[in-house]
């Protein structure tokens, strides 16, 4: 990965700086969890193989001149059950209507109460966030929950992620990145559904 980076971008960095998780010196992590392990967030390898119907988690987070992005998306194998299609369609219409509501000057709250108002009802669990700030470290202080009294503004980078989970049964891991505009905000990674 380091070659086709340096030669895709030769005048960038691809190392990070510390940061609230301590120093990040490897530029480019990509881990995938499936079964009950996709509930964990991170979890050791092992030699399980992803069965037919099945999902998982792709996580992919990459860091380029100091500044981070992550890509998370929900995968599966062969045919898939129709409620766990249907909390994939879900949680990508539920963060295309969240980005909606990020703009200059709108709280950080704002898209955190519009994804509950429609992950409720759709059934799902309430999160305690969507999101959050991305900067010199993967995750920043800066929650996108409905305590947070920040405003947007334009420059911050952050995470939008409000996956559509029913506790024990099944979760989507989807997340983009994005920056705020003076406008609004730009995708920083493929704004399709993987």
């Amino acid at each position: 990965m380091y070659k086709l980076w340096s030669e895709t971008y030769p005048d960038a960095d691809i190392h990070g700086f510390g940061s609230l998780e301590s120093g990040k010196f490897d530029g480019f992590d990509v881990w995938v969890l499936f079964g009950e392990r996709k509930f964990m967030q991170t979890a050791s390898p092992t030699p399980r193989k992803l069965e037919d119907g099945e999902t998982g988690s792709v996580l992919i987070w990459a860091v380029i001149n100091g500044r981070h992005v992550e890509l998370e998306d929900t995968v599966w194998k062969g045919e898939l059950p129709s409620l766990e299609k249907a909390a994939i369609a879900d949680a990508n219409e539920i963060r295309r209507a969240a980005v909606e509501l990020v703009r200059p000057g709108l709280p950080l709250k704002a898209p955190y109460e519009k994804a509950c108002e429609m992950l409720a009802e759709r059934g799902y669990t309430k999160p305690s966030r969507i999101g959050h700030n991305v900067g010199l470290g993967p995750h920043e202080q800066g929650s996108i929950d409905g305590f947070s009294t920040v405003s947007f503004e334009a420059g911050m980078i952050i995470a939008i992620e409000p996956n559509a989970n029913i506790k024990g049964r099944f979760k989507t891991q989807i997340s983009r990145t994005y920056v705020v505009t003076n406008e609004g905000c730009e995708c920083l990674n493929p704004e399709g559904d993987l």
